[in-house]
């Protein structure tokens, strides 16, 4: 998803942010948050209690969604966006 598909142009000029908070789901939001932390996939899956594989899709999930290529990227996104 483009970042620009996002926005809504009827809210005026501060649409141009992306609310991530609504663009991501909670559970994606722990998963970065973790990843932020600097855990890798399965220790994320361990502390959320989830398999491995569920974690690579949230965190697929969440570069399509914030529209970067990389984890590194995203948490530096969400960083930028005062999000972690």
């Amino acid at each position: 998803m483009v970042m620009d598909d996002l926005r809504d142009p009827w809210l005026g000029p501060d649409a141009n942010r992306v609310d991530l908070d609504r663009a991501l789901t909670r559970r994606q939001q722990q998963v970065l948050a973790l990843y932020a932390e600097g855990r890798t996939q399965g220790q994320i899956a361990i502390r959320l209690r989830l398999a491995r594989t569920t974690v690579h899709d949230h965190c697929r999930a969440i570069r399509r969604r914030l529209d970067v290529g990389s984890m590194r990227d995203a948490v530096a996104v969400a960083r930028t966006r005062q999000l972690l």
